[in-house]
């Protein structure tokens, strides 16, 4: 669609816009997933040729697709040169090339008796191989099943047929393998480079609404193929110290979204998302003076299918506290003739008006301690 390629060449993922609003300095530290979705968690003790050679499977279904092609074609070439040189030492241990050199001699000296001749006239190995080159025809003729029938293997030496029936049976595990990667990556969750249909906003707000502190983002779908029982989490990871003392680095909380039809979401047009701050939320407490020196991390995911061809998709991305603007909403996508003017879709704008929110220290440290929910002060 036209509104979709204009989003694409002019307004892709633009920017956060609003006559009030500066860019803050840059707080960010480490965290799980990049804006982009990617997972940022490697182990240090194990070493990377080690690590990839145990996943090797994981490797090439995370890896680009000009990865696995090249890797496909060096697996065919290499597997192909390998039985070539087998194929061409066999012929050099069975003396075939000698005798054609002998040959060729005879034929020079115009020696054409027939006795002679067969004498020297002896069946080899591999049949019509006079050199590495053929050698290498053979052996993509017989790992492909090619046979044309000018070179085929003889009964003279034992070891050619075992060499044959190697090649064919790894031929075809060559095969599988491959025909199993590319089904793999081709049905495999989409969500990551450049098939980002699900685009989240760059910025999460908080702000009242219906006289509730709300954290929103906004979501849309760029594909003209909808999607469809598309399900969206929102999670925070920080730390937590338990009534014994001990700490969590990495404590996980589910935050709930509001206004779901049974879990599940349907947005043809740009929608967002709502999880409103009351005494479940682990958000329960923040106050906007000291968010900036808060350490945590929400992680959005979007999972679903695209109902014009069934492949499942994984999208995610996370938000860290100096991605929290403090009482702004989103502007308005402005329906057009071909859909939304998706030039406004990170735009923000500032509420007038500051929620203040008091709540009972009693009641807060209550919650706090009941549900081993992140400890923040009260709201100013």
């Amino acid at each position: 669609m036209d509104f979709i390629n204009r989003y694409h060449k002019k307004y892709h993922i633009a920017k956060t816009k609003d006559a009030n609003f500066t860019d803050r300095p840059s707080t960010r530290g480490f965290r799980f997933v990049d804006k982009n979705g990617h997972i940022n968690v490697s182990y240090s003790s194990l070493g990377r040729v080690k690590h990839i050679h145990s996943n090797l499977v994981l490797f090439i279904m995370q890896a680009d697709w000009w990865l696995v092609l090249i890797f496909v074609l060096l697996s065919f070439i290499i597997s192909w040169f390998f039985f070539a040189l087998l194929y061409f030492l066999i012929s050099i241990e069975h003396g075939d090339f000698v005798l054609k050199n002998e040959e060729q001699k005879l034929l020079d000296n115009q020696l054409n008796s027939t006795r002679s001749y067969s004498k020297i006239e002896r069946e080899k190995c591999v049949q019509d191989v006079h050199n590495f080159l053929s050698a290498l025809l053979f052996s993509i003729e017989t790992q492909h099943t090619i046979g044309y029938g000018s070179r085929y293997i003889t009964t003279e030496c034992m070891g050619g047929i075992l060499i044959l029936t190697l090649q064919s049976s790894l031929g075809y595990l060559l095969q599988v393998i491959v025909t199993q990667i590319v089904f793999t990556k081709l049905s495999r969750p989409t969500g990551k480079g450049k098939s980002q249909f699900i685009v989240f906003s760059n910025y999460a707000l908080i702000a009242l609404r219906n006289n509730q502190l709300t954290l929103t983002f906004r979501i849309v779908n760029l594909s003209t193929s909808q999607l469809i029982f598309a399900s969206v989490r929102l999670l925070m990871i920080r730390q937590r110290r338990t009534l014994e003392g001990e700490i969590i680095p990495h404590q996980i909380y589910d935050m709930e979204l509001a206004h779901l039809c049974n879990g599940q979401l349907f947005f043809p047009r740009p929608t967002i998302v709502e999880h409103i701050i009351n005494s479940r939320s682990p958000l329960y407490g923040i106050q906007r003076s000291t968010l900036e020196k808060e350490h945590f991390e929400i992680i959005a995911i979007i999972e679903g299918c695209f109902d014009h061809t069934g492949f499942s998709c994984h999208y995610r991305t996370s938000y860290l506290p100096d991605e929290l603007l403090w009482n702004y909403q989103f502007s308005h996508c402005n329906p057009t003739l071909n859909g939304y003017d998706y030039k406004k879709f990170n735009d923000v704008q500032l509420i007038s008006s500051h929620p203040v929110m008091n709540y009972d220290d009693d009641e807060l440290n209550d919650v706090r301690t009941s549900e081993n929910i992140p400890q923040f002060a009260t709201f100013i």
